[in-house]
């Protein structure tokens, strides 16, 4: 079994920064109830503009579902995923479709209300969760988690010295923005827990312990939601 220091000074030899206490991560994977994440600059490059896409990457998505399905052999609970944007994004909502994430918050420009909603509306504390970030919006959401996941960009460097001096972020990746950050950061959850060897495994071969989690995934329902200037509300489509 190859050690969680192993695991870290393999990261940190390709530009991943490392500042929490490395134990940490494995002591906290057990608690995990949620993984949220931010979407423009997380899942992409955070390009806007008319008849601009905002995509995500397959290597991502297959980054989170190894991940949750680790933690459901664990524990024989699948990880709610949550995405919260500032903005309506057609591609949110076909990942979160796709893989069953419990909820998309939309045009939610102040992240702590849906960080109480969450608390509220699904019983799961900020504690509970590791959450993907990359920018200024995000570190209300981010702050109080369990796990804060920073995703690097060079032309950040003020802010990111800001995270770490302040406490404010526990790991930064070696991958950019517009760059599979997201599968990076899974990697490494799971190297430091202990958990990727049995997790590919098992994928790999298909086991009937995947099949199980596959049949348990599809049991979400994936719920939209919106800020309206003073709340968040329940709404069906775009």
């Amino acid at each position: 079994m190859i050690l969680h220091t192993e695991i870290a000074d393999l990261f940190r030899s390709k530009g991943a920064k490392i500042i929490a206490e490395e134990y940490l991560f494995a002591e906290r994977l057990p608690g995990i109830k949620a993984l949220i994440f931010d979407w423009d600059g997380v899942f992409n490059e955070g390009l806007k503009g008319d008849g601009v896409l905002s995509p995500f990457s397959e290597i991502d998505s297959m980054g989170i579902n190894m991940l949750r399905f680790a933690l459901w052999l664990k524990s024989g609970i699948i990880p709610q995923v949550f995405i919260v944007t500032g903005l309506k994004n057609v591609s949110a909502q076909a990942i979160a479709n796709r893989e069953c994430f419990s909820a998309l918050y939309l045009e939610c420009v102040n992240k702590s209300f849906a960080m109480d909603h969450i608390d509220k509306h699904f019983g799961i504390m900020p504690s509970e969760m590791i959450c993907y970030f990359d920018d200024i919006l995000d570190v209300a959401m981010a702050r109080d988690c369990a796990l804060r996941m920073y995703i690097h960009r060079k032309s950040k460097l003020l802010f990111e010295k800001y995270l770490v001096e302040n406490n404010l972020c526990d790991y930064v990746t070696m991958s950019e923005s517009g760059e599979p950050a997201i599968r990076e950061i899974c990697e490494f959850l799971l190297g430091m827990g202990g958990l990727y060897n049995e997790t590919i495994s098992q994928r790999i071969a298909f086991t009937p312990q995947y099949k199980e989690f596959l049949a348990q995934r599809k049991l979400i329902d994936l719920q939209l939601f919106r800020f309206n200037g003073t709340d968040v509300e329940l709404f069906t489509k775009f």
